[in-house]
């Protein structure tokens, strides 16, 4: 079985990773070993480029949301957000009882800013994931995220695609004390079984949102993996064009099928619709050749999620493509 429905990277790890895991193996007896979580905070400060104190690990950028709840819940606030998007964050939300509501993207798939910024109050957390992940498109601009920090109590911009799509607001995070920007290490560092995140935030809030966080939660190999990533930034930066330039392919290899319609994203995805199919119809039909993707819902029932593997993974999708009825 191919897996294409989780927008893993397809690639190992780096040498890197596995060199520094040795080197911290031996201290697993240990909670923790504080100089190794300082070196990590360091690389990622070096990085983002920001400040040590304004970055925040997380063991994956799910557990943030789980954190978040409990915060939310504390303090009576509700959970926006805007479909189609990444729905664990709403499921975490809902399943404690946090009020929630979808404002949906515009028929093009961008902010509806003008009801987000009449909708919201300070009794509202707002959540945005940017590029957005199903649709894969860039749905807001930094320019307009300070005018709902203004409206709303806090402002969640994850940042998960960031690599690939080379898009950040960070800068804006030295001046608003009540924006959280949420990245990991899982796509482009190719760590997802390591189960390691951050987010970029003012001390302040970033003690408010996760104050139910437990101190051991990130184990000493998922710390030591990470930051044996981060000691070799080439090799992710190689990862993500190798990841780019197959996607670019796969694109134009999708072109030549008739009835297709393939669609490029700023992510480590692409979107791809057969008239006359369902989503759910279209990955049944995967299925049946050893390919698993993802199928979309909603709005974009039609499309089928389909995540970049290596060459060969990819040439697997395509002579399954080809066998399509």
């Amino acid at each position: 079985m191919i897996f294409l429905n989780r927008n893993e990277c397809p690639f190992p790890p780096s040498a890197s990773v596995w060199q520094t895991v040795k080197e911290y193996i031996t201290s697993l007896n240990r909670y923790e070993v504080p100089e190794l979580t300082t070196s990590l905070i360091n690389k990622l400060s070096n990085y983002v480029g920001v400040g040590s104190k304004f970055i925040h690990l997380v063991p994956g950028s799910e557990a943030f949301f789980i954190y978040l709840r409990e915060h939310m819940l504390l303090k009576g606030l509700s959970f926006v957000y805007s479909t189609p998007t990444f729905m664990p964050a709403q499921e975490d939300m809902q399943a404690v009882g946090v009020k929630t509501y979808d404002i949906p993207l515009t028929k093009v798939f961008k902010l509806d800013y003008h009801r987000l910024k009449s909708f919201g109050d300070r009794s509202k957390v707002l959540y945005i994931i940017n590029p957005n992940n199903p649709s894969g498109n860039q749905v807001v601009e930094c320019a307009f995220i300070p005018e709902l920090l203004e409206r709303y109590n806090l402002v969640i911009l994850d940042e998960a695609y960031y690599e690939f799509s080379r898009l950040t607001c960070k800068q804006l995070i030295m001046k608003h004390h009540n924006l959280i920007i949420l990245r990991t290490l899982s796509k482009a560092f190719c760590l997802a079984g390591a189960r390691v995140g951050y987010f970029i935030a003012e001390p302040e809030a970033a003690q408010k949102t996760v104050e139910t966080a437990r101190k051991y939660d990130i184990s000493t190999l998922s710390l030591s993996a990470a930051l044996g990533a981060l000691n070799d930034v080439s090799y992710m930066r190689d990862a993500v064009g190798k990841v780019e330039e197959i996607r670019d392919y796969v694109i134009s290899e999708l072109s030549k099928y008739p009835g297709l319609e393939a669609v490029n994203t700023l992510c480590n995805f692409i979107l791809l619709r057969r008239k006359g199919y369902s989503s759910v119809k279209l990955s049944n039909e995967f299925l049946k050749h050893g390919v698993r993707v993802k199928p979309l819902r909603g709005r974009l029932k039609e499309f089928t999620r389909v995540s970049i593997g290596t060459e060969e993974e990819m040439e697997e999708f395509l002579r399954a493509v080809r066998k399509l009825p």
